[in-house]
């Protein structure tokens, strides 16, 4: 897994991040950056992750990090396009991914993915009084992974439904989902599927900025399932869009049952490092640098 390269959002990116100066990083600064915080919108997010190294007889010789830059392009506060390299496993080639983003007014209506030039599926998103309806990806035809249909319902007190429903070539699947809303971030969300599983996940947030709080449309169709049809596998195939809200993630726990027994409990620490204007700068996972995140607006 960790030997892939990941994009987004999902997520979801070129070495060429990291040679910027940690003094700008260190003052504050937003280069070629107007005050007026609504314009303030990530240029690009680096993950920096930890792989295994070995040599060629299959031995491990120690460690190393890759980076993954996502970066993004916008209109105004409407996000274009998402770009990164992807390195595939088991290769020395790097591809190249691409999301193109289309809106209806503020909505965000289609997501098209790109490996290399090819096309690799399309998602589509449809809304009812503002709010997110329907999310169908569509794959290529020479596309062999899961297509997805996912039918969204509001209730009251923040609570939002979706049925997911998705083909893997043999048979049809199925996944219920629950998720509770306050101020706009997900403070919890449970997954029921039909082999029996199901899974809780619990959020604490800070009160500081997401970094894509002013990108218009996004706020609507991160909350839930969002797959670009990119690699379902993928680390950061959102490119770091998914689980979005208001503020940002300090603390996430992971529960996961079978038939009501617990199998296993998983919390993951975030430690987020802010610029002034009150956007994060490094985020750290567990409070080492694994997985460590660099975002520059």
């Amino acid at each position: 897994m960790r030997e892939k390269l990941y994009c987004f959002f999902a997520s979801f990116l070129s070495l060429l991040i990291l040679s910027c100066s940690d003094d700008n990083l260190r003052t504050h600064n937003f280069p070629n950056q107007p005050n007026d915080e609504r314009s303030i919108l990530p240029q690009n997010i680096t993950y920096k992750m930890l792989k295994d190294d070995y040599d060629d007889y299959g031995y491990r010789t120690g460690n190393s990090y890759h980076y993954q830059v996502n970066t993004f392009t916008y209109r105004g506060n409407k996000i274009e396009t998402i770009t990164c390299n992807y390195l595939i496993d088991g290769t020395n080639k790097n591809y190249r991914i691409k999301v193109i983003f289309s809106y209806d007014g503020n909505l965000i209506t289609k997501a098209e993915s790109y490996l290399s030039d090819r096309l690799l599926g399309t998602t589509f998103y449809s809304y009812e009084n503002n709010r997110l309806k329907q999310q169908i990806l569509v794959l290529s035809k020479n596309n062999t992974e899961l297509n997805t249909k996912i039918i969204y319902s509001y209730h009251e007190d923040g609570i939002v439904a979706y049925d997911k429903f998705w083909f893997d070539g043999e048979k049809a699947l199925t996944e219920k989902a629950l998720l509770t809303i306050v101020n706009g971030n997900i403070i919890k969300k449970v997954l029921t599927r039909d082999t029996g599983s199901k899974i809780i996940y619990d959020y604490k947030y800070d009160n500081e900025d997401n970094p894509f709080k002013n990108v218009l449309g996004l706020n609507l169709i991160a909350f839930g399932d969002l797959s670009i049809g990119v690699d379902p596998d993928m680390l950061h195939e959102d490119f770091g869009i998914s689980e979005f809200g208001t503020n940002n993630i300090i603390e996430k726990k992971t529960t996961v049952k079978y038939e009501d027994q617990i199998i296993s409990i998983n919390r993951e620490i975030f430690d987020l490092e802010y610029y002034n204007h009150g956007f994060p700068k490094k985020k750290y996972i567990n409070n080492v640098e694994l997985d460590e995140l660099l975002f520059v607006y």
